[in-house]
C-alpha cells in the first residue's frame, strides 16, 4: 500500500473483506442498507461472489459489486482480504483492475497479527487475547481459529492460507513476497526490492519517466503504517519456543510449502 501511494495512487475507502457481509450495524436503517448487497440463493442470474477470508461461503451480489466498482475513480486502490476464485479473479479484471497478491512467512503473519490484535483495545478480539495467558497461547489461537460472535469470526490460519492461495498461483495476478519488497531496513535485498518495485510498476503500467526510483527504495519502509509494528524478517524466531515452532509445523508445514516457505 505504501508503495502504490509512492507511485501517486489514493487509497479508496472501499475493502474487499469479510466487513461487506457481517452485518455488525445497529443502526436499523445501515442494515437494511448493508444488506442489500448481499446474494441470497438461487437469486436470478446472480451467483455471487465471495469476499470473506475467514468465511468464503458469505458472498455479495455481482450486481451490486459492479455498481459499487464502477464509482471507484481511476488511479485509485483498494485493499482486500479475499478467498480466490476464478469468478472474481476475471469480475476484477473485466473491470479494468489490475491485481496485486502479496505473501509473508506464515509465522511472521502470526506474529504481527498477534500485535495487531494487541495493539487495539477496540478489536474485536482484544479482550479475548488479553486473557490468554502468553504469547504462544496467541499463537495458538490464530492457527485453531476462533469465534466471538456471529460477526466476528477468525478462521484457522491454515484455512485462510488455503483460500487465498489461487491469488498465488495464478498467471493474471501479480504475487510478491513481502521479504523481496521489505528491503534493507527489514531485513531484505536492495537488488531485490528494486527488481519487485520494478516488476509492480510495470504490471500496473506506470510510465518508467515518472518512476523516481531511489525515492521510492528509500521510503517503502514505512514506519507509520497502521499496522507497523517492527516491518522485520523473521520476528517470529525472537517468538516462538520449541513448543509453538513444532504446534506450528504440524499445524502449517503443508500450507507454508504451497506458498514457498519451508518449515
Amino acid at each position: 500500500m505504501r508503495l502504490l501511494e509512492l507511485l501517486g495512487f489514493q487509497e479508496h475507502k472501499l475493502n474487499l473483506m469479510g466487513s461487506l457481509v457481517r452485518i455488525t450495524e445497529r443502526n436499523p436503517i445501515r442494515r437494511i442498507v448493508k444488506k442489500h448487497c448481499l446474494w441470497q440463493p438461487n437469486e436470478d442470474g446472480d451467483n455471487g461472489l465471495m469476499v470473506d477470508l475467514d468465511e468464503p461461503q458469505n458472498r455479495v451480489r455481482q450486481e451490486w459489486l459492479h455498481s459499487t466498482l464502477k464509482e471507484v475513480p481511476d488511479n485509485s486502490f483498494l485493499k482486500a482480504h479475499l478467498p480466490y476464485s476464478e469468478e472474481m479473479e476475471s469480475f476484477l479484471l473485466s473491470l479494468g483492475f489490475k491485481i496485486l497478491f502479496i505473501v509473508r512467512d506464515p509465522r511472521d503473519v502470526a506474529v504481527s497479527q498477534c500485535n495487531h490484535i494487541m495493539k487495539d483495545i477496540r478489536k474485536p478480539l482484544y479482550h479475548y487475547f488479553s486473557e490468554l495467558p502468553d504469547y504462544s497461547a496467541r499463537i495458538r489461537a490464530l492457527l485453531n481459529g476462533h469465534v466471538s460472535s456471529q460477526s466476528h469470526v477468525l478462521s484457522p490460519l491454515q484455512q485462510r492460507l488455503y483460500h487465498a492461495l489461487g491469488w498465488w498461483r495464478s498467471e493474471r495476478t501479480l504475487s510478491v513476497r513481502f521479504e523481496d519488497l521489505i528491503g534493507p531496513k527489514g531485513g531484505g535485498s536492495e537488488a531485490i526490492q528494486k527488481q519487485i518495485v520494478l516488476s509492480i510498476c510495470e504490471h500496473l503500467e506506470v510510465p518508467s519517466a515518472t518512476i523516481n526510483l531511489d525515492h521510492l527504495l528509500k521510503n517503502i519502509f514505512y514506519r507509520n503504517a497502521r499496522t507497523f509494528h517492527k516491518g522485520a524478517i523473521g520476528t517470529w524466531r525472537d517468538i516462538f519456543d520449541q513448543e509453538t515452532l513444532c504446534f506450528f509445523e504440524k499445524k502449517l508445514a503443508e500450507s507454508s510449502e504451497q506458498y514457498g516457505y519451508a518449515m
